[in-house]
């Protein structure tokens, strides 16, 4: 008594991948790259609203300090950091002769950074 005879597998012999196979595989690294993409551009456009926050910041210390050392400075001013040119303007600034809040608005576009401080007027 022997083994029992097998039958031969009929059919084609796979080799390499489908069509529909590969349309899978591109679809896949389409949405990987896209995520991707979006990542890239989310990080840039934080960087962008960070560079102009800094901007923002230092253009109204740099006027304040500048209206402190020169009292008769303009009330508007306008600094270059970069790609933004920021225009600074005085709220409030003491009179001469007293001492009060000095406030400078520095603004870019809908972006606006306001500062208060205390300052002398000679």
């Amino acid at each position: 008594m022997g083994k029992p005879a097998r039958k031969k597998r009929q059919g084609r012999l796979r080799l390499g991948f489908s069509l529909v196979e590969a349309l899978v595989a591109l679809l896949v690294l389409l949405v990987a790259a896209l995520a991707l993409a979006e990542g890239l551009l989310f990080a840039q456009l934080a960087l962008d609203r960070n560079a102009l926050t800094v901007c923002l910041q230092n253009a109204a210390s740099s006027a304040v300090e500048l209206k402190r050392a020169n009292p008769d400075a303009p009330n508007e001013l306008s600094f270059s950091c970069g790609r933004f040119t920021v225009r600074v303007y005085f709220e409030q600034a003491p009179a001469s002769g007293e001492c009060g809040p000095l406030v400078a608005v520095a603004v870019y576009r809908g972006s606006a950074f306001r500062l208060e401080d205390w300052a002398c007027a000679p």
